[in-house]
């Protein structure tokens, strides 16, 4: 593909990390990854501000594998700044304390390899988490989307970062992560990618997500809402932002969620005393709900305003 040269790797695999110990298990798991045509880059970008406690050993002499250090500047800025430095076409990111399956790189890549139309392919996360008994298997998170995306990214469709494999020059495109962000930037970044690009999707697992004891807590729950809504704004206020969320509302259920965002953005503006947003909001809920005839008829329709969020395999496989 023209994307590659011979000597570059196929994917970069950038890793940031805060010192877990589970981090050479992270990078094994990268560097396992075999792929048809072309290597895998691991790029762990320190952000503790002081060396690792526990080093890769071995794996730190391996020539496939680079680390750079971001002195607790924060993920965002951990994951750009190893993403300026990756060499792969393709870029994905992985937690230090979650891994990849065997074979899932090589199915994303693939997907992207055959469908250049596309930025984005993503698949199937494995979550676990532990009790006293050791490792268990939480559930799968996997939303069924693809082409574009946006008016599901905006209601809430959660991707999960080490299930997905997006183009270096996507990314880009976009400018990275929001730095500006101290939570919920992974979901911001595939909602601009979702405004820009087409998706695919594979039904295989490719990624083990590691839910910890400490998994949330009230005060990042409260920062997560706040980063989302500013997230969403940020969203709705794009270029062309009406026509992409409008020509990916595909069945009437997503219409029904684009007339809820609009008002969910209009009563947020106007707590704010943002009263030309809220004009703005207005008239493209009102459009929204005017193209969602007749649509609005069907059942589908009226579960998509009820729901408060969305029927996704994250809220399925944590909480119930």
């Amino acid at each position: 593909m023209t994307e590659r040269t011979r000597n570059a790797p196929a994917v970069s695999v950038i890793i940031p990390t805060v010192g877990r110990s589970s981090l050479a298990k992270a990078v094994e798991s990268a560097l396992s990854q075999a792929l048809p045509d072309g290597w895998v880059e691991v790029v762990v970008v320190n952000d503790t501000g002081r060396a690792l406690a526990d080093p890769l050993n071995d794996l730190q002499a391996d020539p496939r594998v680079t680390i750079i250090s971001t002195n607790r500047r924060g993920v965002a800025v951990a994951r750009n700044s190893g993403a300026a430095v990756a060499r792969g076409a393709y870029l994905t990111f992985l937690d230090d304390d979650d891994w990849l399956l065997q074979g899932g790189l090589a199915n994303l890549s693939g997907l992207l390899d055959r469908a250049p139309e596309a930025d984005v392919a993503y698949g199937v996360t494995m979550v676990i988490g532990s009790d006293a008994g050791g490792e268990v298997e939480l559930g799968a998170v996997f939303s069924s989307m693809a082409g574009e995306c946006a008016s599901q990214t905006l209601a809430g469709v959660f991707l999960s970062l080490g299930a997905l494999v997006c183009r270096a020059t996507a990314f880009w495109r976009i400018g990275g992560f929001d730095t500006c962000l101290r939570s919920s930037e992974d979901t911001d970044l595939v909602r601009r990618l979702s405004m820009r690009s087409r998706f695919m999707c594979t039904e295989q697992p490719v990624h083990i997500y590691y839910r910890g004891a400490a998994w949330e807590t009230k005060t990042d729950y409260a920062a997560s809402v706040d980063a989302l809504r500013v997230s969403r704004e940020a969203m709705l206020d794009a270029g062309g932002a009406f026509r992409r969320i409008t020509a990916s509302a595909r069945s009437p259920y997503w219409r029904a969620r684009n007339v809820k965002a609009y008002a969910a953005s209009a009563y947020w503006n106007l707590m704010h005393g943002r009263l030309s947003r809220v004009a703005s909001r207005i008239s493209y809920l009102l459009a929204s709900a005017v193209l969602s005839f007749p649509a609005c008829l069907r059942r589908e329709y009226w579960r998509g305003l009820a729901d408060v969020q969305v029927p996704g395999s994250l809220q399925r496989s944590l909480d119930g």
